[in-house]
């Protein structure tokens, strides 16, 4: 959500690698750079080895937490920091202010203290507030 008319979308802090690699071939270019390249309807396509894409509308590449997850801090509804991280990123900028009216785990506020943004976190139980406390705090 964006107040007003200035809105941010950072494409570059939400791309993943390019998945262009299974099919086409591996060379090096007369400047020395690794790139993949296809033959087409009598043309050559070439992409950057280091290329990157927006993600697609499904992020499989980032992945839940399972049980043993060194991450997870025991609220049910935690969701990977990686996840909240790539959405910060791609939706702010440093300074911005990050608002998470259901905090729960803390993630987002951490999240967005990692990214240099401001934060603030709103949450009615008193244990979600303790998790996030503890987190902020680096325990």
């Amino acid at each position: 959500y964006a107040n007003g008319p200035e809105w941010v979308f950072a494409p570059e802090a939400v791309a993943v690698p390019s998945d262009r690699r299974n099919h086409m071939r591996r060379i090096v270019d007369a400047d020395g750079n690794a790139v993949r390249a296809i033959r087409s309807n009598g043309r050559e396509y070439r992409y950057a080895c280091d290329a990157t894409t927006p993600p697609c509308d499904v992020w499989d590449d980032i992945s839940h937490l399972n049980q043993r997850d060194p991450e997870r801090t025991g609220y049910p509804t935690q969701k990977p920091l990686a996840l909240l991280e790539r959405i910060i990123a791609g939706s702010s900028g440093p300074g911005d202010l990050v608002l998470d009216p259901f905090c729960g785990s803390g993630t987002t506020v951490v999240a967005a203290q990692r990214l240099g943004r401001r934060w603030m976190g709103i949450d009615a139980s008193p244990s979600a507030i303790e998790v996030c406390e503890r987190r902020l705090a680096g325990g």
